[in-house]
């Protein structure tokens, strides 16, 4: 799916009412304590620095990862070194040349070396739609990064805080889930604890990308059938999580309607720097303008051929009605 993201405009409603405790609080710093641990990773262990020979790439390098991680041989990193100092080129540039390391491999050092969170290429954990997790280098990406600022400007840097943000659209099929997921992994890939929430209780498509039990999730909790526990850390991404939909139930409005949703919102607001949540389509009924309410947020994305200016502005204007603030619009083009 080929999507750009060429602006983000203005929101167009106001936000009326709502509140947020968050004076000097800013989402998007990084935990010094968590980037130890991250840190921790990619450091060789005393006795491996200990152990090293001379010839071997130096602690921290591209080359110490690949062999730390059993990857690559000494004898074949010394190989890649001596290389080096005749072509004076890259060590992962050496290494794929003479075959002793592939693209991927290189990829898996960069990470580890910029604590980058990411999923190896062959990882069948989570869905290869989820683009972001594996390909953070991808032009998607990047123009999903260019998204994350506005929102943070937007919606974070806000006084007060907008920590919860319904991703929207006019109707199913225009990418809301897809664009939810892979925004999500960019936050978190920037060191923001970050939740997405799938709550399109008819339709649920994130337990399906992310490979995850549905059999508890949002519709669980908000019946009073489960708790936070039925939040799914995402193995090999730190700080990330995911909350399913949960068993389809036959009150969807009901359940969306309940003032418990935003309680339970504001709850994970303490444990997570942004919340993004997954909408069924606006042109489904109200359950979409329930979850814009309850979050206090929305981003409505519009896609060619499908989203009409005057479609979009109905919309904007529908949302400000709930009392939440429309941080912006972005547009899809395929």
């Amino acid at each position: 799916m080929d999507m750009k993201f060429p602006f983000l405009s203005p929101a167009f409603g106001t936000r009326a009412g709502r509140r947020r405790g968050a004076e000097g609080f800013t989402p998007l710093d990084i935990d010094p304590a968590r980037d130890e641990e991250l840190l921790e990773e990619t450091r060789p262990s005393r006795e491996k620095s200990e152990g090293r020979k001379a010839g071997l790439p130096p602690i921290g390098s591209i080359g110490a990862i690949l062999v730390d991680a059993n990857r690559l041989s000494a004898e074949d990193a010394r190989r890649v070194v001596a290389t080096q100092l005749e072509s004076d080129a890259p060590f992962g540039e050496t290494a794929i040349k003479l075959g002793l390391a592939t693209p991927a491999d290189i990829e898996y050092a960069l990470s580890r070396q910029f604590s980058m969170p990411r999923l190896e290429r062959e990882d069948s954990a989570v869905d290869r739609e989820v683009l972001a997790a594996f390909q953070p280098d991808h032009e998607l990406v990047e123009s999903l990064r260019v998204l994350r600022s506005q929102i943070a400007l937007r919606a974070l840097d806000a006084v007060p805080a907008l920590r919860s943000v319904a991703v929207m659209g006019s109707e199913r099929g225009i990418g809301r889930s897809y664009i939810a997921a892979n925004l999500a992994i960019v936050f978190a890939q920037l060191g923001a604890r970050t939740l997405l929430i799938d709550a399109d209780l008819v339709h649920a498509r994130q337990h399906c990308l992310f490979k995850l039990s549905n059999r508890m999730g949002l519709s669980s909790i908000l019946a009073g059938r489960a708790t936070l526990s039925a939040v799914a850390p995402i193995a090999g991404l730190p700080g990330f999580a995911v909350l399913p939909a949960g068993p389809k139930p036959p009150n969807p409005q009901d359940l969306l309607a309940r003032p418990l949703f935003s309680q339970f919102l504001r709850r994970c607001e303490q444990d997570f720097d942004i919340v993004l949540l997954d909408t069924p389509a606006w042109s489904l009924g109200s359950s979409a303008r329930m979850v814009a309410a309850a979050a206090g947020a929305a981003l409505l994305l519009a896609q060619t051929g499908k989203t009409g200016a005057e479609d979009a502005s109905e919309i904007s204007h529908e949302i400000a009605s709930t009392g939440a603030r429309l941080i912006g619009v972005a547009l899809n083009r395929r």
